[in-house]
Parts: structure tokens; C-alpha cells; sequence
């Protein structure tokens, strides 16, 4: 009778956050529905992004000595009335389905 010491496999551990992102990832370019989901979810951050960058840059570019609290408040409210629209418009055009499927899920991630 021979003892040997066999030792139960080490179990992998497969909830570490790297394959949780990994799983996810993956899960998203096999669906079409979770990639128009990602492509709309990036245009609306991106769009919002570059719009704040905008108005930041108008705002800077007023001239403190010409204008009152009550004007630069009118001003600042045409201004986010503007970029909600413009959003909207992008979101309602459907430009995000339009990339994700003519450029395929590679193209519109590039």
C-alpha cells in the first residue's frame, strides 16, 4: 500500500475584478444590443463632455465689466438650453446606431 501526498487542485479564482471586466467586455461585443447600448452611453458622455469644454470657454470669454448677475444668469441658461437641445438632436438622429453599424463593433470602439 503506497500513501501518496495528493493534494486537491487549487481552485482558480475567477471573480477577481480583471476577469469580472474581461467577462463584461466580452459579453458586450457578442451582444448587439449591449453594444448599441455602450455606443449610446459613449456618444452622450463624450457629447456632454466636449459641450461643457464649450461653455466653459464662453463663459471665460465674457466681459465682466458689460454684464449684470441677472444677464450672466440668462446667459449661462441659454447656453445649457443650447447644449440640451444639440444632445437631444444627437441622441434622437440615431448617429450612434448609424456608427456601431456601419463600422461594425471594432470600428465604432476604434
Amino acid at each position: 500500500n503506497t500513501t501518496s501526498n495528493t493534494q486537491p487542485p487549487t481552485e482558480v479564482d475567477d471573480n477577481t475584478f480583471t476577469q469580472r471586466l474581461l467577462r463584461g467586455i466580452t459579453t458586450i461585443l457578442k451582444s448587439r444590443l449591449l453594444m448599441a447600448i455602450f455606443t449610446y452611453n459613449a456618444l452622450f458622455a463624450s457629447t456632454t463632455v466636449l459641450l461643457s469644454f464649450q461653455r466653459a470657454e464662453l463663459v471665460a470669454n465674457r466681459n465682466p465689466n458689460a454684464t449684470t448677475v441677472a444677464a450672466d444668469t440668462a446667459f449661462l441658461a441659454k447656453i445649457n438650453m443650447a447644449s440640451s437641445m444639440a444632445v437631444f438632436t444627437m441622441q434622437a438622429s440615431g448617429v450612434g446606431a448609424i456608427i456601431a453599424q456601419s463600422l461594425g463593433p471594432q470600428g465604432s470602439l476604434a
